[in-house]
């Protein structure tokens, strides 16, 4: 009776750790898995303009246009003053930035 006892304890025991192992082993070809299917998300940069007033030194960021350079004067008025305006700088940033 008492064998029988050890003998059931030991069998479920077993079970026990031998499911606990099955467990573990799927969670982790699922989290293999699913690093898998995730790609990183490629962000394009933006190039952007910023544009100075010769005259009120108001500054003006717009979208970069083909073309400009830096100290170019764009024919485009100042909003403010009307004085003409020149690239002063070129950069880009990521969407998420702004």
């Amino acid at each position: 009776m008492v064998i029988k006892q050890i003998v059931l304890q030991i069998e479920s025991f077993e079970t026990f750790i031998l499911m606990t192992i099955i467990f573990f082993v799927v969670m982790v070809l699922l989290m293999m898995m699913s690093r898998q299917n995730t790609k990183p998300r490629i962000l394009k940069p933006e190039i952007r303009t910023e544009l100075i007033c010769e005259n009120c030194h108001t500054k003006i960021v717009r979208e970069f246009k083909e073309g400009e350079h830096v100290s170019m004067r764009t024919g485009e008025e100042c909003p403010r003053c009307k004085g003409p305006l020149k690239v002063n700088l070129i950069f880009s940033e990521l969407p998420q930035q702004r």
